[in-house]
């Protein structure tokens, strides 16, 4: 039985070596393990994949679709659907009475609707999983004891999970890299040489890495370039997903949910399908939010947001929507109006009135610009009210009181809101009844049905989202990869690399902490005495000192400092260094009067060796040019700039400090224009070693 499977094996590597033409199948078939297959019953197919008609549910086992009639029996929390059966969660999965979801650390596998979790093992560094095994790492290949990732000038092949990572090949200019090897640019996309694009309009399909670009079928619509099965409660024309009537659209990441609107409270509003309090400077009815008169409503990503559109005078407030003078005894801001010193604030109808302070008892405090009895549950100090600890303060027209969450209450921003439906209070939280899951924001909780989401995809404020990248995902929760940190936004779930402490981050990329400077892993702080400089979100530290600055030329001699004030003029901020071979060179900077040494004369000053912190001070290819036409080499000051200018170009583009060790390596080369143009950011590196 081995050598059968061996030979197997051989015959399916030898079809993959010798280029084996993809099987065509007609419009009634599906492709099955490469395999024309009949469409299954209550499905319509187009020659590549099976899609189960609205009203049918989809199950997969070993690559065979099955369509079953959707569900039509309810099941309890603790169960899932098998087949229109109720069936006991499994073990390692949590169920919502529909479907089946395996907890984070387990694989999902399905045969014939029964759902099973799979422990997944842990793997070494030097390790990866394929199909749910520790494997070894392939040759010219990085592990991180989960994905295979191909070095550089290599390309990743797989075979049922297995990665081969092979030399990356020239490709024609109608081709893409499918699996490690040239392949024909599929119909209706465009190649590169490298990858395969679907024009717009198709949905992109890769199993093994042979692309296909297909038209969506009615029960699908297209998002993110492929094509999606159409949501519970919405119809779809093979483009876009409509909720049905009673339904709102709620979209994660593209993927698109059709879910009932959930019911708010008066002083709420409806923002991606949850229940969010009532913005600033608005009013909401519980389903809507209005701006106030004076300001601007504004809408992104469901949020509402007011803005003054009222331009008032610097001796102006608004009140009511309206530029009003400002009140005596106060200064206002063009916005509202602060009483002075000594005086107390008292507002009726929006107006604010500035009265004298008065003089309280001790068991008082001033309300609205008069003396108060301290309310109950509170200390009061003459001025103002404190509420006891577990009370939370309100405050209307300048009254306070002290009140406790009922236990058909939460606290959410020192306010009680009204529990929510589908949800159990305590006074303090609010917690989401079985089946139901919780989706949050400014604190408000939403207890929406728990979704039944696709293996990659994730649960995000109670919709089904697109995994983000660098994570992976079990249908209900995102997972960020190994040597990747996980952090919430509001958008969802982000996976940003996790740098060391001697890095920063810029563009999601770990960068080496600059020179001057602090990191701690998210951003860079330059030192005391250096000002911070950002581009494109680069940063380096450049010295608060007036010598050490880009209009400052460096002077270094042998002869110590007297000759070179001699020579120079005005030098400031003298002090001395060690040279390459251990030797003392002493060195000045330029103060008012000194002369720079920008020219060819300066050049015959000094001869003697290009110190590694010379080279280190330097900013600009200009610096690095003043430098090295002084002629450390036989070459003429041309020559030695030429080469200079070229390694620089070539190390800019690694960054700036790799642009000053090219510039370094080019103009100390004996080959100007040939070999250290060719040489990598690596080799010029270790150039610059052997120099100093």
């Amino acid at each position: 039985m081995k050598h059968l499977k061996l030979i197997g094996t051989m015959v399916a590597l030898a079809m993959w070596c010798t280029g084996a033409k993809a099987v065509n199948c007609t419009s009634s078939q599906y492709l099955v393990n490469s395999n024309c297959t009949a469409c299954p019953a209550n499905a319509t197919c187009n020659g590549t994949t099976a899609t189960c008609n609205s009203g049918y549910t989809q199950s997969t086992n070993n690559g065979a679709v099955a369509c079953t009639a959707a569900q039509t029996t309810t099941c309890t929390s603790s169960q899932y659907l098998v087949n229109n059966t109720c069936t006991a969660c499994p073990a390692n999965a949590t169920c919502n009475g529909r479907g089946a979801a395996c907890n984070s650390g387990y694989t999902k596998s399905t045969s014939n609707g029964v759902v099973t979790c799979t422990a997944i093992p842990t793997c070494t560094a030097k390790q990866y999983l394929a199909n749910n095994r520790c494997t070894t790492c392939p040759a010219n290949a990085t592990c991180n004891g989960t994905t295979a990732t191909c070095k550089s000038g290599y390309s990743r092949a797989a075979v049922n999970g297995v990665v081969t990572c092979v030399s990356t090949p020239t490709c024609a200019a109608n081709q893409y890299i499918a699996n490690g090897r040239c392949a024909a640019c599929p119909t209706h996309a465009t190649c590169n040489k490298k990858t395969a694009v679907c024009a717009a309009g198709y949905g992109r399909k890769s199993t093994n890495g042979i692309v296909t670009c297909e038209v969506c079928t009615s029960s699908q619509y297209l998002t993110n370039n492929r094509c999606m099965t159409c949501p519970a409660n919405a119809t779809c024309n093979g483009k876009t997903a409509t909720c049905k009537s009673g339904y709102k659209r709620a979209v994660g990441n593209g993927i698109v949910n059709c879910v009932s609107a959930p019911t708010c409270a008066s002083n709420q509003y409806v923002m991606n399908n949850i229940c969010a309090a009532c913005p600033a400077n608005a009013t909401c009815n519980g389903t809507a939010a209005t701006c106030k008169a004076g300001y601007t409503k504004t809408t992104k990503n469901g949020v509402v947001t007011c803005t003054l559109s009222l331009t008032c005078t610097a001796n102006q407030y608004i009140v009511n929507g309206t530029c009003t003078a400002c009140p005596v005894n106060a200064t206002c801001n063009k916005r509202t109006a602060v009483c002075k010193s000594g005086y107390a604030r008292a507002v009726s109808g929006g107006i604010v009135t500035c009265l004298r302070m008065p003089t309280c008892s001790a068991n008082q405090y001033i309300a609205n610009g008069a003396c108060a009895s301290c309310p109950a549950n509170a200390t009061c100090d003459k001025k103002t009210a404190t509420c006891n600890s577990g009370y939370i303060r309100r405050v209307v027209s300048g009254i306070v009181s002290c009140i406790q969450c009922t236990n058909s209450q939460y606290l959410v921003n020192n306010k009680c809101i009204a529990c929510p439906a589908n949800a159990t209070c305590n006074g303090t939280t609010a917690t989401c009844s079985a089946g139901y899951t919780k989706a949050a924001t400014g604190g408000v909780v939403t207890c929406v049905p728990t979704p039944t989401c696709l293996a990659n995809q994730y649960i995000l404020n109670g919709i089904c989202a697109a995994c983000p990248t660098n994570a992976t995902c079990n249908r209900t929760t995102a997972t960020c990869k190994s040597g990747f940190t996980r952090i919430w936004k509001a958008t969802g779930v982000i996976c940003q690399p996790t740098c060391t402490n001697s890095q920063y981050l810029v563009n999601n990329k770990c960068r080496a902490c600059p020179a001057n400077a602090t990191c701690n892993k998210k951003t860079a702080a330059c030192k005391s005495g250096y000002t911070k400089k950002e581009t494109n979100g680069v940063v380096t530290c450049h010295s608060d000192k007036s010598e050490d600055s880009d209009s400052c030329k460096k002077h270094g001699s042998h002869s110590g400092v007297a000759w070179i004030k001699k020579k120079y003029g005005n030098c400031v901020n003298c002090g001395t260094q060690k040279g390459s071979n251990g030797e003392t060179v002493y060195y000045c900077y330029c103060g008012p009067s000194c002369k720079e040494s920008s020219s060819s004369s300066s050049s015959s000053s000094y001869s003697g060796p290009i110190t590694r912190d010379e080279v280190r001070n330097a900013k600009t290819l200009e610096d690095i040019s003043a430098i090295f036409s002084r002629g450390t080499r036989k070459d003429s000051p041309h020559k030695v700039k030429k080469g200079a200018k070229e390694g620089w170009d070539i190390g800019n583009n690694f960054g700036l400090e790799a642009g000053i060790v090219g510039a370094v390596a080019g103009a100390t080369s004996k080959t100007v224009a040939g070999k250290i143009v060719k040489d990598s950011a690596k080799k010029v590196e270790k150039k610059l070693k052997k120099i100093f």
